[in-house]
């Protein structure tokens, strides 16, 4: 879901525009960068984005980190390397556990 930053309130630095393949906006909707979630939203009126989970884990002025495919490259590096290092199976980075942990991790 590609999208943009809106105003000046801090919880648009964890929400996002809903953008049309086009680049038009979706109207009345805004999107969680971090899980991914479909809010509804009035132009202006950010009072009800601020009780989001996501949202309420963020202070005023923090912003989330951008990963960069610089970082992407070395974390699977580093995935590769526990691997092998390890004698892990290549089904330990697979599941959903694995994936939360690398979620929680990027916060």
């Amino acid at each position: 879901l590609p999208g943009r930053r809106i105003g000046r309130s801090f919880v648009w630095n964890v929400l996002s525009e809903i953008l049309k393949p086009d680049e038009t906006v979706v109207e009345g909707f805004v999107y969680c960068r971090s899980c991914l979630k479909v809010l509804k939203y009035c132009k202006g009126q950010t009072s009800n984005l601020v009780r989001h989970p996501c949202c309420k884990k963020i202070k005023e002025g923090q912003q989330l980190k951008t990963v960069t495919a610089s970082d992407k490259n070395e974390a699977i590096e580093r995935c590769t390397s526990w691997i092998i290092e390890d004698c892990r199976p290549f089904s330990a980075v697979q599941g959903s556990g694995f994936s939360k942990l690398v979620k929680f991790f990027i916060k």
